[in-house]
């Protein structure tokens, strides 16, 4: 025998209804002795009882295997063998009630859902197994549109949003190939008799594949793959899950009576190959979605054409409906997302915080994640209920069919498909709850949600957080941690060393363990890097080059100025180059700093000086829905108050209207921009005698304002005495490195300055050319050392980034390296890096440290 003819005997042998007869009586199913007894007198009855509508020859037929493709092997319906152990009576029932139930210590069920398009009634059969039973009962309901609207919604609404999308998308992809792949390969279901049909709903269908089983197959491994490493379980839990979930599945199609033993096998292999395929496309799909400004109109179009082909490969049946919902499910879920997204509402918890650890289980988390499933499902089922009574008549009207009987309109593709595919995207259009910090339940931005139990918002005021830390709020405590910081982290080597020239954290996630970090480079591109690890995750690049680095405040958005003109926009997630946003300054204009406001409305960028012109320009950086152009031109520009290059923009923490910039001539102006005129606007100008170098608030609600200069001055100012006779300047010191007493070594530089909110404490940080850092407390008596940290850098540090949450120090400079540090950590292996002397075109716009002060360098 050829190996052709062992594969046919093999497919012909998986195909036979005989051997689904023969599992169903194995585990307790049988049909009644008057319907198998009938079955035997005459065959040809149940083919009548086969077709669910009078004159629809059509079902019949394909019942028959004559629906135009090939008839399955093993699919003769002449056959009814006796029952095994002697009872004689062939194995089988037809699509209608039986009139006597047998012995009486066996159990009769009927079929689980009635059919209400086609009106085919389902078949009694006597279960002796009932445990089997409910256990195959609950299997096939998890490929069911009941187990769909409880599952996905859960996923996004109480564990993970990302997650859910992405399975959503598998899913999706899964049900209409497998839908599609029934309608060419047209095989019917097995017959019956022998077979006994426990499910009737969707008998108007082709069985190859089975889609119960793909879907079986395909949710429980997307969901491993998509949540391993992303939250903390043992992966063997996975390994369980898995053929668990699936042999359930797979089995009770076979139970019921609805697919042979092929149709399972095929369905779980035509699912490996399509994950194999489409799998690794799934994280593109998913940020398309979210954040291409076209993708609501590219979705709901794609759906619709997919939609409509389906409806073509066959006569009508259930399956079209289905795929229609399916896929209008899909689309829905797909808007949803990128209109949540766009608005800020949901966002999905860093990289840099993974993996998620489980939450608690507690009587709050249940309780929770229960009431959003009832209120969320009440709006769907309004929802549903709604478009129903609207789009079928609609529909009905529109393309003149009559809407008499519901049933025979919508065997209508021009009805079904618009009722199926509007209802359900509707229905399943990801509704979003409040994005406030909350203990309990992690919805959506789940790392916020789980590091959040001792939030404000859940009854304990800062001071307990800071307390439950086991850090008291006090001078000495935060001294203690600085003196304690110990490198937990170095950048791997990149194929191209540069200056790191500044830092920030995303700071959409306000956890414990910080967030993405943009790092600016000298060569000027922006680097994004995992925290935890501090690994490239992708890098974008600016031309001709960039200067500042800013993330957004509610979203993973990250910003720069460069000097064609321009600041860009890039999201941090996407590994695309070309900026989200562009914001165009006027002709001429060379950005050399820039900030958002805290509340991500407005952008403000200073530029050089070019023809007597220093220019502060501003940009509504909000998305409008009715301008979906990338590309934004300016608000306006203040000109009059700066002489020289702007160097420094800074808005306020908390107030959105307040910034404050710093240029080359000295001045360091206060604005409030709600002011129409700019003379008016100016609230204060402080003068630091030198080209400022770094700005920043501090104190209470961040009335104070402090600048560093260029000559490594440090001057501190109080806008609380604005409207007093006291004077607003709380120290001022032309060079600190002449009054500054080290404990131990010289300063050569400052860097910055660290405002900590908790213990209102101002620092500042500097730094030597060797690489060690120094920080200062900051009193209106002066500057006073604090501590040093050493071993990390081999060259000039030039940025820092303090996050507040995890009490953690990113410091970058000249020697390429980017380092992560912690108090008490211990870094397992230390090398230090030599030096790198390379070419930096920043770093030849950038004025030299000076071991001069300003003032001598001005007698001389």
């Amino acid at each position: 025998m050829s190996l052709r003819q062992r594969l046919v005997q093999l497919v012909g042998s998986l195909q036979d209804p005989h051997k689904v007869a023969r599992f169903q009586r194995l585990c307790g199913v049988e049909a009644p002795v008057s319907r198998t007894a009938t079955a035997a007198a005459d065959p040809r009855e149940d083919e009548k009882a086969e077709a669910p509508l009078a004159g629809e020859s059509r079902r019949r037929e394909r019942q028959l295997g004559a629906s135009g493709g090939p008839p399955p092997p093993g699919s003769d319906r002449n056959q009814c063998p006796a029952k095994p152990g002697g009872g004689g009576a062939p194995n089988g029932v037809r699509n209608g009630r039986a009139t006597e139930l047998g012995p009486a210590s066996q159990r009769r069920a009927g079929v689980l859902r009635r059919n209400s398009l086609t009106g085919e009634e389902g078949q009694l059969a006597h279960v002796s197994n009932m445990p089997l039973y409910y256990l195959f009962c609950f299997g096939t309901e998890l490929g069911n549109e009941l187990f769909y609207i409880l599952f996905f919604p859960f996923w996004i609404w109480n564990l993970d949003a990302l997650v859910g999308r992405r399975l959503v998308v598998i899913w999706v992809l899964a049900m209409y190939l497998g839908q599609c792949t029934k309608d060419i390969i047209r095989w019917p279901r097995p017959a019956s008799p022998p077979v006994v049909k426990l499910e009737v709903f969707y008998n108007s269908e082709y069985s190859m594949p089975s889609t119960h089983a793909m879907s079986g197959t395909a949710i429980p491994i997307s969901m491993i793959l998509l949540t391993y490493g992303r939250w903390q379980y043992p992966l063997i839990y996975g390994l369980i899950l898995i053929p668990c979930w699936c042999s359930l599945v797979c089995l009770s199609r076979i139970y019921m009576g609805m697919h042979s033993i092929l149709d399972v096998i095929a369905g779980f292999v035509y699912t490996i190959l399509i994950l194999a395929i489409f799998y690794p496309f799934v994280d593109l799909i998913d940020n398309f979605n979210q954040t291409h400004k076209y993708a609501p109109l590219i979705i709901i179009g794609l759906h619709l054409a997919l939609g409509i082909f389906s409806f073509t490969l066959d006569t009508w049946s259930t399956s079209r409906g289905d795929t229609a919902e399916i896929l209008g499910s899909g689309a829905g879920i797909a808007c949803g997302s990128h209109f949540t997204y766009k608005m800020g509402l949901i966002l999905d918890p860093p990289l840099d915080i993974l993996p998620l650890p489980r939450p608690p289980i507690s009587v709050t988390l249940f309780g929770k994640a229960i009431l959003r499933i009832l209120v969320g499902m009440l709006f769907v089922l309004v929802v549903r209920d709604i478009m129903k009574r609207i789009t079928i008549p609609l529909a009905c009207k529109i393309f003149n069919i009559p809407c008499d009987d519901v049933r025979k309109a919508r065997q209508h593709m021009e009805v079904e498909l618009p009722y199926r595919y509007i209802t359900y995207g509707m229905r399943f259009k990801e509704p979003s709850y409040p994005k406030e910090v909350e203990g309990g339940v992690p919805v959506d931005r789940s790392a916020q949600r789980l590091c959040s139990e001792f939030s404000p918002a859940a009854g304990v005021g800062s001071d307990e957080i800071f307390t439950t830390l086991g850090c008291t709020p006090d001078m000495e405590k935060i001294e203690e941690q600085f003196a304690n910081l110990n490198i937990v982290k170095r950048s791997s080597e990149t194929k191209e060393p540069t200056y790191l020239l500044g830092i920030d954290t995303s700071k959409t996630v306000q956890a414990e363990k910080g967030s993405l970090v943009a790092v600016l480079c000298s060569n000027g591109s922006i680097r994004i890097y995992d925290k935890e690890r501090l690994n490239v995750l992708r890098e974008f690049r600016g031309y001709p080059g960039l200067n500042g680095v800013k993330f957004a405040n509610s979203c993973d958005s990250v910003y720069s100025s460069c000097t064609d003109g321009t600041v860009k926009c890039w999201d941090a997630r996407l590994a695309s180059e070309k900026p989200v946003q562009l914001f165009k300054g006027y002709p001429s204009n060379i950005f050399i700093s820039f900030d958002i406001s805290c509340n991500d409305h407005v952008i403000c960028a200073g530029t050089e000086k070019v023809d007597d012109d220093a220019l502060l320009v501003f940009w509504d950086a909000r998305i409008n829905s009715q301008d979906l152009s990338t590309t934004k031109d300016p608000l306006g520009a203040y000109s009059e108050t700066h002489s020289d290059d702007i160097t420094q923009v800074c808005f306020h923490p908390s107030n959105p209207n307040m910034v404050v910039s710093g240029s080359t001539d000295g001045l360091v102006n206060v604005f409030d921009i709600t002011v129409d005129n700019e003379e008016d606007a100016l609230v204060t100008t402080c003068n630091s005698v030198s080209s400022v170098s770094y700005i920043g608030w501090s104190g209470k609600d961040y009335k104070q304002i402090y600048c560093m200069t260029h000559d490594e001055g440090f001057c501190w100012w109080d806008l609380n005495h604005l409207d007093t006779n006291e004077p607003i300047t709380c120290l001022n010191i032309p060079d600190v490195r002449e009054v500054i007493n080290m404990k131990e070594g010289i300063l050569d530089y400052l860097i910055g300055g660290l405002y900590h909110e908790k213990t209102d404490k101002l620092f500042v940080v500097g730094g030597t050319n060797t690489g060690i850092i120094h920080i200062m407390s900051c009193t209106t008596s002066g500057l006073v050392h604090v501590t040093r940290l050493q071993g990390g850098h081999a060259a000039t540090v030039r940025s820092f980034c303090w996050n507040m949450q995890d009490d953690s120090l990113l410091t970058g400079g000249e020697d390429a390296q980017l380092l992560l540090w912690k108090p008490g950590a211990v870094e397992k292996t230390l090398t230090k890096k030599d030096s790198m002397k390379i070419a930096s075109s920043v770093y030849q716009r950038v004025r030299v440290h000076s071991n001069h002060s300003y003032k001598k360098r001005k007698k001389q």
